[in-house]
Formats: structure tokens, sequence, C-alpha cells
């Protein structure tokens, strides 16, 4: 590597030199001798106001500035040697004015137009200045600069007015609601202004304006309160009182109207005005109660299911006039189907999944017939049922746990799931040609309810036994210390689950799966 044996041996540095604003280029001077180049070129700091430089190398006035008098005379006596542009006067837009060339306010050329650079009632172009310095916007805004350039000058932009105002004023939102009749009484009150005429006249009218004002401002923080409350969604809990409303109005309104639709509309036409029947606002109640069920409140969910169960109870067998073989209910097949799946999460909270499994059972009881010339679509009920059933296995039951929460949560889980299925497994039996369709979709899952359901009448058989027998017994649902808090809701599943493994004694399924074909299970 190449060193140098001496930093004087060293080239020196090129440094580039930036280029110059236009506003600081040095002017030729006119008046001085022509001289050596760099010399005869006049200093443009002082014939723009003022030149603070120590050691300036162009001419003040024609001579060098080492000469200058004092530094009064480099200051040029702080007159200004660039014109200053002035203001445009005011502009009044006359009545032909056309606005697509002209500014109506300055009367200006519009940009992109042929006229873009003059102004209207002019055919000259507008004068232009160049080289002049660009306003201080500290001085025109505050009034004052302390701004210090290189080598300790002063600003380099103009301080000077613009239309005489040196700060630019901001009118408070005072004045500008402010009304002539305001205006008046505070030079009034202030002795200023003395009313003409007779005093009771002035008094009166001002007495007016006032309450105008007044009422006008009163209105005003009205609509302000009133907007910014607007959009302000009530509270979880006032939204769950409704939900109980609107389940407690679906208990009282038992008239017939209200639940078929053909009905409503021939009593609506009868009376010539608007149908006040549920029927009539079937797709909103099902609207409500499936925002609720999806809320992203918890403790909302479990009454949006049972609002959707209210529903679905209630609707049922309501046939859809519009479309001959199918229920009203299938209508909403797709929220009630969005409502459901939720339930069955992992994450799903116990009361929402008791609730789910008795709105799945109900909604499976009322599309899975074709009684009455209903049609059954096999992919809704198989989509539907397989929520249900993937957890009704023996270890699928063992697994459902809440750490959080008692183990009689856990059994009131398993027991309503158990109680939906052994639902759906009894109403197939009663109806097996009108139900073929979840006869078949059942089928595959019996073996494992079998097991289930057996294990919960051997429960809820030692539950009810008092005394020695109960020793020693191994329940199946539930655990010894949460006999007590599970025995009402084996006592509820119980019924229903004995009647739907009673109707499979005398199929193969009872039979499948023991060893030797015999008791047991």
């Amino acid at each position: 590597e190449h060193r140098w044996a001496c930093p004087a041996q060293r080239p020196p540095l090129r440094v580039a030199r930036r280029p110059m604003k236009p506003w600081m280029q040095p002017m030729a001077s006119s008046t001085a001798p022509p001289a050596a180049p760099g010399i005869g070129e006049e200093c443009g700091d002082f014939k723009r106001g003022a030149c603070f430089r120590a050691s300036c190398k162009f001419l003040h006035g024609g001579k060098p500035a080492s000469e200058a008098a004092s530094a009064v005379a480099n200051a040029n006596g702080g007159a200004a040697g660039l014109p200053t542009p002035r203001a445009a006067g005011s502009f009044v837009a006359p009545d032909g004015l056309d606005v697509k060339l002209f500014d109506p306010t300055t009367g200006f050329g519009l940009f992109g137009t042929p006229v873009w650079g003059t102004r209207y009632g002019s055919t000259q172009p507008l004068q232009k200045i160049e080289n002049v310095r660009p306003l201080c916007m500290d001085f025109f805004k505050s009034g004052f600069c302390n701004r210090k350039g290189p080598h300790n000058q002063g600003c380099l932009f103009r301080h000077d007015e613009i239309e005489g105002k040196g700060k630019i004023e901001v009118p408070s939102a005072f004045d500008k609601e402010s009304t002539w009749e305001v205006d008046r009484f505070g030079l009034e009150a202030t002795g200023r202004l003395r009313p003409a005429g007779a005093g009771s006249t002035s008094l009166q009218e001002l007495t007016q304006a006032a309450a105008e004002y007044a009422a006008r401002r009163k209105a005003q923080l009205e609509a302000e309160e009133n907007a910014k409350w607007a959009h302000v969604a009530p509270r979880w809990q006032t939204r769950l009182y409704a939900a109980e409303c609107v389940r407690r109005l679906l208990d009282v309104a038992d008239h017939s109207a209200h639940y078929d639709l053909t009905l409503a509309r021939e009593e609506t036409e009868r009376q010539g005005g608007s149908g006040e029947r549920l029927v009539l606002h079937l797709g909103r109640l099902v609207s409500v109660a499936f925002t609720v069920a999806t809320s992203r409140i918890e403790a909302m969910r479990p009454a949006g299911v049972l609002m959707l169960l209210d529903v679905v109870e209630r609707f049922a067998a309501a046939p859809d006039p519009d479309y001959q073989g199918h229920l009203l209910l299938e209508q909403s097949h797709a929220q009630l189907g969005a409502a459901l799946r939720p339930c069955f999460g992992p994450e799903a909270d116990p009361s929402l999944t008791a609730s789910g499994a008795a709105l799945l059972a109900r909604y499976l009881l009322a599309i899975s017939t074709t009684s009455g010339g209903i049609q059954v679509d096999p992919a809704a009920i198989r989509k539907l049922l397989a929520l249900l059933t993937k957890r009704l296995t023996p270890a699928a039951l063992a697994a459902i746990s809440y750490p959080a929460l008692s183990d009689a949560a856990a059994t009131m889980v398993r027991t309503t799931s158990l109680r939906a299925a052994a639902a759906l497994q009894a109403a197939a039996a009663r109806e097996p040609e009108a139900r073929a369709e979840l006869c078949k979709q059942m089928q595959p899952s019996l073996v494992d309810l079998r097991s289930c359901w057996m294990g919960l009448l051997r429960d809820h058989a030692a539950l009810s036994i008092a005394g020695r027998a109960a020793k020693g017994y191994v329940p199946h649902l539930y655990v010894q210390g949460a006999a007590t808090a599970s025995r009402e809701h084996l006592e509820h599943a119980a019924p229903l689950v004995f009647e739907a493994a009673l109707s499979m004694v005398a199929t193969p399924e009872w039979v499948a799966g023991r060893g030797g074909g015999g008791g047991g299970g």
C-alpha cells in the first residue's frame, strides 16, 4: 500500500461546491470599472439590504468590502436593492365570468387552461420579478425572526409585509359563531353604543335576539349530544335482558296465526295493514338470536342458543307456502348451522355445549321427517349429526373435562349429549318410515351409543340405590365427589335414554361387539 512520506506531499482534496440559490448569486456591478475576474462582482447581500461577512470578497457599492467606511455602510442603510412583489388588488367576479377558465375569488387563470398566467380583464401576462428572495415565514407568522445565517450574517429571507400584515391572525371559534345581535349587545353593555330611539324597543329586540340565540345554541348542544351517543352499543346485560324478553314473547304468543304463514297473510289482507304475527318476522327473530348466540361475550352465547331453541320449537312444523315440500326453518339453515358449530368446539363453555346439543336434536327432528310431504336433505342431516356423534364414544366422553369448573359440569355435558342422541333414536324408532334417512345416518354410531347409554343407566341406578349396594361402584359419567350434583342431570336424561336403548333390543347393533352375543355391555 502506498503511503505518503510527508503530509505536505499529499495532494489537496477537491471539495465539490454546492450550487448557490438563485437569490444568493452575486450580481455584476454596472458602475464599477472592469477588473480582474472575481473582483468586479457586486455583493448580492449588500444589494439586497445588508452584508455581515467579516471579509467579503465582492464589491460593496463599487468598492471593495475592506474599504467600506463602517458596518453601517455595509448595511446599506437597511434599504433593499431589489424590488418586492406587491399583492394583487381585490377582485369582484362579474356575472358572466367563466369559472372553467378563471378563479371567481382572485380572477387568475386556472392551471391547464389557455389563460393560465393572466388575470381576468387583462390581456397582458402577469408581471414577474426575477431573483426575489422568498418571504421569511417566521417573520410573517410571528412578527419577528432570530435566524443567524453563515458568517454571522442575518436572515437570508425577506422581512417585509404583505398587504400590510406582518402576522397571520386566526379568528377564534367565538368570532365565527357570533352574530350581529351578540356584537350589538356587547357594545351596548360596555357603553360604547347607545340604543337609538326608545330604550324599551331596543331592549325588546335584544331580548328576542338573545332568546333566539339561546334556543339555537341549546338545539345545537342537544344535537351534538345525541350524535355522540348514536353509535354507542348497549351493554351486554341490556342485550341479554332483551333476548330474555323475546323468549318470554315466544312463550305467551299461543295463537295459531303466529306460526302459520298462510293464516298470517290472510289476516293481514283482511285487516289491510301491516302484519303483527311472529311468522311474518321469523327472519328477524332468527337474526337476533343468531347475533346473541355468536356474540364475542361468552356469557351471552347460551342465551342466544336457547332463544334459537325456542324459535325451532315453535316453528318446527311450519311449512313454506311459497316453496312446497319445505319448511320455513330451512330458510335459516345457514344461520342455525353457523350457531351450532361453535357449541361443540374444544373451547366451548359447558352451558353452551349443553344448550347446543338440545338445539341440534330439536332441529334435526324438524328437518328429518317426510310427514306432510316434506323433502329431506341427507347432506344437511349428515353434517349436523356428525357434530354430536363424534363426541359420543366411551373414549370421547371420558376425555371431556373442565379443570377450571366443578366435576358436575363435565357430567352435565355428557348427559345432555347422550340425551340428545337418545331423542333422535327414539323418534326414529317410533316413525321408521317417515324418518328413514335419520335411521340410516344413526346406524353407524349405535354400537358406541349403546355402551354409553347403558353406562348412564347404570350410574342412574347406582345413585338411586341407598345403602350398601352402591358402595364400591365405579361410575361411568360422574365422579364420587360430585355424585349429589350429578344426580339431577342423570334423572333428567334417564327416561329418554331408556326408551332409546329399549328400541335397540331386537336389532343387530344390540348384540354387536358383545362376547358370544350374550349379555354384558
